[in-house]
């Protein structure tokens, strides 16, 4: 569990974050705005990129405890969207910095989690390979992924990605069914 004086340098990134692009946010901002020395963030963290990498990898994980379960795919898009429509702004300007494996990495974490919790419980009797199990996981997973990194790469214009959402899981209805019925027919 993060300190007070890191959860406070955490949201004091997050908030410059929110109102300037990674490469105008520095140290001695960070600390300027949390009323701290830069001896007490060097304390907590080695550098800007390992504070993101912390405050991806906490939401990432804060997420994830929050939904023990999932009821459908429009609920596993939900959840990831849920951080990045949080802090927008901070999204985009890590999405678009140097740092953007820290938020590819978490964000294929967070739709790995949300695919599996949404896809296990029905795979539960099914009578499939693992590796048919582990290509229909796959598949969701990246779905998820490829939908959200599109939006990222468009702007993130949050009336664009909820009726894709929408579209997207009713054209699935019944394909994880179906690809499930074909996985205990044999087929490849």
């Amino acid at each position: 569990m993060a300190t007070l004086t890191k959860k406070a340098i955490m949201a004091s990134c997050l908030k410059l974050l929110d109102s300037r692009p990674v490469s105008k946010v520095s140290v001695k901002d960070i600390v300027e705005d949390c009323g701290i020395n830069r001896n007490t963030f060097y304390y907590h963290f080695e550098d800007l990129p390992s504070l993101l990498e912390e405050i991806v990898c906490e939401e990432a994980a804060r997420i994830i405890a929050e939904y023990a379960d999932v009821k459908s795919l429009a609920e596993c898009m939900e959840i990831a969207l849920q951080f990045f429509l949080e802090h927008k702004q901070a999204a985009l300007n890590i999405y678009r910095s140097g740092n953007r494996d820290i938020f590819d990495r978490y964000l294929m974490e967070i739709c790995r989690y949300a695919a599996e919790t949404y896809i296990e419980p029905k795979l539960q009797e099914a009578k499939i390979s693992e590796l048919n199990r582990a290509v229909i996981l796959q598949i969701y997973r990246c779905e998820c992924f490829g939908l959200l990194m599109d939006w990222y790469a468009g702007g993130m214009k949050e009336e664009d990605i909820r009726p894709k959402i929408s579209r997207i899981c009713s054209l699935c209805e019944g394909t994880l069914s179906r690809m499930i019925e074909k996985s205990e027919e044999g087929e490849a």
